[in-house]
């Protein structure tokens, strides 16, 4: 176990005390899918999630996404997956954006085991809520507890990942947990006049919101990967958007 794992492990017992103490016994532990990889990877992406599925389930999700996730159907893992896919593609050719056929090359990525597996692994995952919930999350509860149970340990955990080029708010209510935390996270006062809007130049009508701190990590407000939203529509929007905002700039 590497140094991150170690730091990993430690938070997460802090955490379980804590919350064992305020009457809450099931903890989803999150973070570095894989330290290896995340030491290497060009682009690091960290998503930032409501809470695990998993209502009775006490687990690891980062074990969970590194055997090749999937859960009942659920969307969520395997349009990360193809996500990251795309960043690798685009990084092959950063001068210029450019097009991956969705069901034609993107959409076999998230598939199967192996495929998700291949790039889960560069991922960090990270729930706000770290006791696991249903598939569907009420979000003026889910801010609610944030800020009685875990507002002051995201701040320590997101501290941990170093060089983070994009943060991704995974659907509703998941940005405005960060900002609840924000200058305790990234060490600099928040201005909500820094927010900015990305208009996708396609066939789709998507305008997504994005901040860029001081050391430049991006961090972007997007759709929750398994919302309703067309697959191939998230895809082609994030790909540009990651383009436009961190690949083009580096």
């Amino acid at each position: 176990m590497g140094i991150l794992k170690e730091k990993e492990k430690s938070l997460f017992e802090s955490i379980k005390e804590d919350l064992k103490r305020k009457g809450i016994t099931k903890i989803v532990s999150d973070g570095v899918v894989s330290e290896d990889t995340w030491e290497l990877v060009e682009i690091r992406c960290l998503f930032l999630l409501k809470e695990a599925v998993g209502e009775n389930d006490d687990f690891s999700l980062t074990d969970f996404l590194a055997k090749g996730a999937r859960y009942k159907g659920d969307k969520t893992w395997c349009n990360v997956a193809r996500w990251i896919y795309c960043i690798f593609k685009q990084l092959k050719n950063p001068s210029f954006p450019i097009h991956i056929d969705y069901y034609d090359d993107v959409r076999k990525v998230g598939l199967t085991p192996n495929g998700r597996k291949e790039w889960l692994k560069y991922i960090a995952a990270v729930n706000v809520k770290k006791e696991p919930g249903k598939s569907k999350t009420n979000t003026k509860i889910l801010k609610e507890q944030f800020k009685q149970y875990y507002a002051k340990w995201i701040p320590k955990q997101l501290k941990m990942y170093e060089g983070i080029n994009l943060i991704v708010c995974c659907g509703a209510g998941v940005k405005e947990c960060l900002i609840d935390v924000f200058e305790e996270t990234f060490a600099e006062k928040y201005n909500f006049k820094n927010w900015k809007v990305f208009e996708y130049p396609g066939n789709y009508t998507a305008r997504i919101l994005y901040y860029e701190l001081k050391n430049g990590t991006v961090i972007v407000d997007f759709w929750h990967p398994a919302a309703r939203t067309s697959n191939e529509k998230k895809n082609n929007v994030f790909t540009r958007l990651v383009y436009e905002t961190v690949i083009k700039k580096k």
